[in-house]
């Protein structure tokens, strides 16, 4: 399943960028974006398993959280990738797996080891080499917006580590997808014309976009329940070399070429330790 997340993911990756560059209003695309997804997991849900576990006032409590940090996410991702490169992005991002690391230990109680310790480093060196460069390297609201999305990911995993299990997967990805999407139309309000506007301009773009994410996302939440959150996240880091080498080639990033290879080189090596 985790394969499928990864393939799924690194279609969704290119296809974002393409789109985020050209949109007028990034938090209006997240709108007309995440309206397709809830549609796509509404399907899944009605067609699949509804049955639900036992589920008390803390888990409701938890996933009212649980859509916060998506809706945060949801907020301000396109404003990254219209301000970053995909090439880029998907290695700052890597700070998302880093930030599950560190909470699935502190707050799920999974065990750490040298080697996931190691495996995190090498992640958090690949971003080190990203930033370093003598004349500044990424700077201002690009990189904000890439840290703050790269967190709240990894918040909102861990997250769907803990709670994901209580519901029918379907309707668990369907709740944090929705629910987020009225953060963003009202805090503050967001004229429908906007919305309306950027559909005109995605037309099945963004449909597609949604299949792609839809179905990636429900992969790796099903796969939560076959393994720690802190391996299953690592193991789909991988996905980053493959959207650098993609990104270069059909997006034509060709900036750094040897600074991004080496530091997808360096988290994909992080990967293997943990095989």
């Amino acid at each position: 399943m985790i394969l499928l997340s990864i393939s799924f993911f690194v279609c969704y990756s290119l296809l974002s960028r393409a789109l985020a560059i050209k949109s007028d209003n990034p938090r209006a695309f997240a709108v007309v974006y995440n309206f397709f997804c809830s549609l796509i997991f509404l399907g899944l849900w009605l067609l699949g398993d509804r049955a639900f576990k036992s589920i008390d006032s803390q888990i409701l409590f938890l996933t009212f959280i649980a859509t916060v940090l998506w809706g945060v996410f949801s907020w301000v991702e396109y404003y990254a990738k219209k301000n970053v490169e995909e090439s880029l992005l998907t290695i700052i991002t890597k700070v998302a797996e880093l930030t599950t690391f560190m909470a699935a230990i502190l707050f799920l109680g999974e065990m750490i080891t040298s080697k996931k310790i190691l495996a995190a480093t090498l992640i958090l060196g690949a971003n080190v080499c990203l930033f370093y460069k003598k004349k500044g390297g990424i700077k201002g609201r690009g990189l904000i917006y890439a840290l703050i999305t790269a967190i709240f990911l990894g918040l909102s995993w861990t997250m769907d580590k803990k709670i994901s299990v209580f519901y029918p997967t379907s309707l668990y990805v369907l709740l944090v997808t929705s629910i987020p999407t009225l953060y963003i139309m009202t805090i503050p309000p967001l004229p429908i014309k906007a919305v309306k506007k950027e559909f005109r301009r995605t037309s099945w773009k963004v449909i597609l976009l949604a299949f792609f994410s839809s179905l990636g996302y429900y992969f790796l939440v099903k796969s939560f329940a076959f393994g720690e959150a802190s391996r299953i996240i690592l193991v789909f880091s991988t996905r980053s070399i493959f959207t650098i080498i993609a990104a270069i080639i059909f997006l034509k990033e060709r900036t750094d070429i040897p600074k991004k290879i080496i530091a997808g080189a360096a988290v994909t090596a992080g990967i293997l330790l943990l095989k």
